[in-house]
């Protein structure tokens, strides 16, 4: 009797092997849906840098553990894409280097202005190979991260490339060990930093603000390290809180 074949659909294809690491080398190989939790100490080893694009929304779930290989191995979110991170306080999220090592792959790259691209305990470690950790580029983004963890950076931990980027929630999170400043960010998305917010064990421990214009109304939080600001013209009321 013949025996006969049917095709997997990516889905099923995508969970043939569940129970053991999804390994993606290249774009054939990048799950269609979200991101689960396959039940793994590694759930996904990934080669080579993930666009997600198209306006496409991609959930990883609590508990989940990417680990990275190689300089341009990371995440894009592009467009009007969206990359939803919400762990928990016991099932963190957790983006790390093959090795422990700084620099060990490129990190977050977020262009999407989606405002439900929102980040809660989620550790990233070993990132930065070239401009930080978290690197935002683009006008009008609006991000939330609370609980976050981003260490051991080979850049910095978390740059914004635009004075017009605003943090719909900055809370409790931590940067630490990075090779250059904890933050890069312009004087205007200053006021959108939040509260419990802690940097430590960096050789450059300040905040840099970079040389622009202050246009809005906007006030200075207290943070457990200083901000180095170099050249700011101010044509709006800029009030600075004590401490």
């Amino acid at each position: 009797m013949p025996s006969f074949f049917t095709a997997c659909t990516p889905e099923e294809k995508e969970n043939v092997q569940a129970g053991s690491t999804l390994i993606i080398s290249s774009s054939s190989e990048i799950p269609t849906g979200d991101w689960v939790d396959r039940g793994v100490d590694i759930d996904y080893h990934v080669k080579i840098n993930v666009n997600f694009s198209g306006g496409k929304v991609v959930n990883v779930e609590p508990g989940v553990t990417i680990e990275f290989e190689g300089t341009s191995a990371g995440f894009t979110i592009s467009g009007s894409s969206v990359l939803k991170m919400i762990g928990t306080a016991t099932k963190p999220i957790i983006l790390k280097g093959q090795n422990a090592v700084k620099g060990n792959w490129k990190g977050i790259v977020l262009e999407s202005a989606d405002p439900n691209n929102i980040w809660e305990y989620v550790t990233i470690s070993d990132a930065g190979s070239s401009k930080a950790s978290i690197y935002m580029n683009g006008s009008a983004l609006k991000p939330s991260l609370n609980n976050c963890s981003i260490q051991n950076s080979g850049g910095y931990g978390i740059y914004l490339n635009n004075n017009n980027i605003e943090f719909l929630a900055f809370n409790s999170n931590s940067v630490a060990n990075c090779t250059n400043a904890h933050m890069y960010l312009y004087p205007q998305s200053i006021f959108s930093l939040g509260i419990n917010n802690t940097f430590k064990n960096n050789t450059y421990a300040y905040i840099q603000v970079s040389n622009n214009t202050l246009t809005t109304p906007t006030v200075w939080n207290k943070m457990d390290v200083p901000y180095r600001v170099g050249e700011i013209i101010s044509k709006s009321k800029l009030e600075i809180k004590p401490g």
